[in-house]
């Protein structure tokens, strides 16, 4: 599987945990029966992924959508070649050729945080790689594979990958430009998502045996590593996959599901609450 799927995405073959992220989407839609003619995809946060192209290789219409470029994100994302702008940054004649591309990808710029009520009920999957944990928080993240869920007709999938904290299942980096999910959060994302009435995937949380799983890299990063060390935790990637069920024909926007807050209480209101409670000491003490 990974040699095969390595080989049509037009990469080579060797340890690296953004490309097991490519290669495990693709064979979780392969095994759900989504590439296929004339399936719908939506692909968030694409940046320069080949994914788009393989998929509509096998005649499936892709929407795929990237954040707006400001200067912001080109400073974090375009200037490192991680954001796309239009559809012809995603077309790879050695995957597909343009005609047929052309015809079956479309480029649109999405808030992850955001999503258009338009996408809503219109995709056979959705998929993303390593884009939910740059949202702002874990509990930003828990909601957009929710809102990429309302995105799908009954039956769809939502294939999503995220950043996942191997090393500690407490300590972890909750809030900020990249969060860190650990086991519990999956768990907990799996328990509300089951009890709204989707189908969710039970999560393999193995590090597998290979060797590379259990090497450590450190900076300076190596160009391929399947686990890395990066502000304070031990961060490799990890697989989500959640079904619209066929059942599930409606679905209102009183729908929303709350979701508990991680990330911590934000430091700005925090601040705002202490400035309150000393001038109303002072008050109290002045008074």
């Amino acid at each position: 599987m990974y040699y095969y799927w390595s080989a049509r995405l037009g990469m080579g073959t060797y340890p690296s945990r953004k490309q097991w992220e490519d290669v495990v989407i693709v064979q979780a839609l392969w095994e759900r029966g989504c590439l296929a003619p004339g399936k719908t995809a939506i692909g968030f946060g694409v940046g320069k992924e080949r994914m788009a192209a393989l998929f509509a290789s096998y005649g499936c219409n892709v929407l795929a959508t990237d954040q707006a470029l400001t200067p912001q994100s080109q400073a974090v994302w375009q200037n490192t070649g991680q954001l796309s702008t239009n559809k012809q940054e995603l077309f790879f004649p050695d995957i597909i050729d343009w005609e047929a591309f052309d015809a079956n990808v479309e480029f649109e710029n999405c808030d992850m945080n955001d999503i258009p009520a338009s996408y809503r009920n219109r995709f056979d999957f959705t998929y993303s790689a390593c884009s939910l944990d740059h949202l702002g928080t874990i509990t930003h993240g828990m909601k957009f594979i929710e809102n990429s869920l309302k995105c799908l007709k009954p039956g769809g999938w939502a294939i999503h990958t995220t950043e996942y904290n191997v090393g500690s299942n407490e300590r972890t980096i909750e809030r900020g430009a990249t969060v860190y999910w650990r086991k519990k959060d999956i768990e907990e994302l799996t328990r509300i998502l089951r009890k709204k009435g989707y189908f969710v995937e039970d999560t393999d949380f193995s590090r597998g045996t290979h060797a590379e799983n259990y090497a450590v890299d450190h900076p300076p990063y190596k160009e391929h590593h399947t686990i890395l060390f990066a502000a304070g935790q031990t961060i490799s990637s990890i697989l989500v996959m959640a079904q619209r069920p066929e059942t599930m024909t409606a679905i209102s926007d009183n729908d929303g599901i709350e979701f508990p807050f991680i990330g911590k209480t934000h430091s700005s209101f925090m601040a705002r609450l202490k400035r309150h409670i000393r001038k109303r000491l002072r008050e109290t003490w002045l008074s």
